[in-house]
């Protein structure tokens, strides 16, 4: 091969020209994968210096170029495989649709698949995933194949919905199958309450959990419990006085934007005056601040779907001689901010993913997104179509592995979210409408055969640790869990639960405070708002008893009965939800755990001030 410095006409490569562009030329001659490899493998040796200039040119391509096109993803994939990445290599690997293919660049570079794994349990949680929003829950567009597929292959349930809207009430019933009512006075998970990944330890599991940065369900809360292996990317210390927020503690937030990534958000502001314009004038920041506040945002969670499958990935490899593996996964690219590397939807700019995200944070700046409601969606689907295409890719790796056969994946959410339906974006701590606790539930995997089929019925999320249970043979169940097995298909009523004021646990009107990790001052149910709902049929009753008021919706996610509608009381079912919850409170009898309370030495000084010592 010629040397890369040089373009195929013979002239010499310019700054607009690198010796990525080049190799590219060379490679798209070749018929096959194995023959462009083989190409690369002979650039290697006459020219020892491509590897760094690949590294360069690498890091300046936006996924949505690599992943978009083969060449691209093969050049990536062998720098990575040369490099000693393996996680990092089987991602792009894995994201070449065809199996044949897949082993045909295995084989070329001869990467083993060798794995003595006889079963794998894999529980994958979404952040604000609707219900509604993936296709085989009858959503217009089909943004979800993979989803769609395992849904196709095993077992779904179209009604599923989850016990709180707001993730740290409602994470209690997917990995406790229980309620938040009973953490007792702290949001730390408290001792008396079992955890899946506990039950799944004890009998024979290897457990790893891996968390994509959620404060909410980090170490600080205790969700490491019954985890061998446990990762959410902030380090095993406390929290840090110093810092402003949990992510502050993120290795990879900690990383400055690069230059390159700084100069395309300018020449994307340059391009769209007319929206930098609203930025400018809604942030009162302009020129290199507002720049910087634009990338600074789009790393609140810097870790996406696609570092969450390599790490999955490399653990996987790491205890492929682990008979028995349980793995935990929670993504968080459709929490608040949705920044989207790429999707089926196309191409969102840095700028426009900002200006989006922000606007929904305020009611100023939902005022000023009144005729871009079906952009703020678009958005929200290309989240689901990213996150989608990872899974995809995950799920390819599982077969080419051969742990598809004897294997149970369950995908649901912890909560879904407005997407201004009723002038709101998002969710909270006091919102239980449809649109927020409609959840996606989807079994597949070999084992997935042994649940019964999701027909027309409402189910709880509370009911997914215990389905698990009974799948994997494990009779077993903990006092402390709520749920029963899907297979029980008795009909029975859904319960949710939440609490706001109070609940969301910080520490009012003290400065230079984030959060406050001290205990309520009583128990939950005492201190804060309560709002529960209950789900019969296709109603939902919603009891509001901080506002003192009860609604009843008619639920879009069941199916619609011919006849007429029957006659439904409220009130009945209110008391009827408010008798069950109180019969399933079992408060935590120990002393609420304290982890940090990170006053800074301004706010402690502030604090003696105002009273008088200083």
């Amino acid at each position: 091969m010629e040397p890369l410095n040089k373009a195929p006409d013979g002239k010499r490569c310019t700054g607009a020209t690198t010796a990525l562009d080049v190799l590219c030329r060379h490679l798209r001659r070749a018929r096959s994968p194995a023959d462009k490899l083989h190409l690369l493998g002979a650039a290697q040796e006459d020219q020892p210096w491509l590897q760094y200039e690949l590294a360069r040119d690498l890091s300046h391509l936006a996924e949505k170029d690599v992943m978009s096109d083969d060449t691209l993803r093969l050049i990536k994939l062998w720098h990575l495989h040369a490099q000693g990445d393996e996680a990092g290599r089987d991602y792009y690997l894995c994201a070449f649709a065809r199996a044949d293919t897949r082993a045909e660049i295995r084989d070329a570079l001869g990467i083993p698949l060798d794995t003595r794994t006889a079963r794998l349990v894999l529980l994958i949680t979404v952040e604000g995933l609707r219900g509604d929003r993936v296709s085989c829950g009858g959503y217009r567009r089909p943004m979800s194949p993979a989803l769609d597929a395992l849904a196709s292959q095993g077992t779904c349930f179209p009604r599923a919905y989850s016990t709180a809207g707001e993730a740290s009430q409602s994470f209690p019933g997917i990995m406790m199958s229980n309620f938040f009512q009973s953490f007792g006075r702290s949001r730390i998970m408290p001792p008396h309450l079992t955890t899946l990944a506990e039950v799944m330890s004890q009998n024979g599991y290897r457990t790893v959990g891996i968390n994509a940065a959620d404060p909410r369900v980090s170490h600080f809360y205790a969700y490491d419990k019954g985890f061998d292996e446990f990762c959410d990317f902030f380090g095993q210390g406390n929290f840090m006085a110093q810092t402003d927020t949990f992510l502050d503690n993120c290795p990879k937030r900690a990383i400055p934007p690069a230059d390159h990534e700084l100069v395309a958000i300018f020449e994307d502001c340059e391009a769209h005056p007319d929206v930098y314009d609203v930025l400018r004038e809604f942030t009162s920041l302009e020129g290199v601040p507002l720049i910087r506040h634009i990338a600074a945002l789009r790393q609140r969670h810097p870790y996406n779907a696609a570092d969450i499958v390599k790490e999955t990935m490399g653990r996987l490899r790491s205890n492929s001689e682990v008979p028995r593996q349980f793995y935990w996964l929670h993504l968080m690219d459709l929490s608040e901010s949705v920044t989207v590397p790429f999707s089926r939807l196309g191409a969102f700019s840095a700028v426009e993913e900002f200006l989006l995200n922000m606007l929904v944070t305020s009611p100023v700046g939902l005022q000023a997104l009144q005729g871009q409601e079906e952009r703020c969606e678009d958005l929200y689907d290309s989240g689901v179509s990213y996150v989608d295409m990872n899974l995809q890719i995950l799920f390819a790796f599982l077969s080419d592995s051969g742990l598809l056969g004897d294997s149970l994946i369950c995908v649901t959410a912890d909560h879904g979210k407005e997407l201004l339906e009723r002038g709101r974006f998002g969710h909270g701590h006091d919102r239980l409408t449809e649109e927020v606790v409609h959840v996606p539930l989807i079994f597949g995997g070999g084992l997935a055969q042994r649940i019964e089929g999701g027909a027309d019925r409402p189910v709880s999320t509370l009911d997914i640790a215990p389905t698990i249970l009974h799948v994997c043979g494990i009779r077993e169940t903990p006092e402390s869990f709520l749920g029963r097995s899907l297979n029980d298909t008795t009909p029975r009523p859904v319960y949710g639960q939440t609490f706001y004021d109070g609940a969301e646990n910080q520490c009012a009107g003290v400065p230079f405070v984030s959060f406050d990790l001290k205990p309520f001052p009583r128990p939950v149910r005492e201190c804060s708002k309560e709002m529960f709902y209950c789900i019969e049929e296709d109603c939902l009753v919603v009891h509001d008893g901080g506002r003192g008021r009860i609604e009843l919706h008619r639920l879009k996610s069941a199916r619609r009965r011919t006849g007429p509608e029957q006659p439904v009381s409220p009130q009945r079912l209110v008391k009827q939800a408010e008798q069950y919850l109180a019969s399933v409170y079992r408060p935590a009898e120990q002393e609420a755990m304290c982890l940090f309370s990170e006053l800074r030495p301004e706010s402690a000084e502030a604090g003696l001030r105002d009273l008088g010592y200083l």
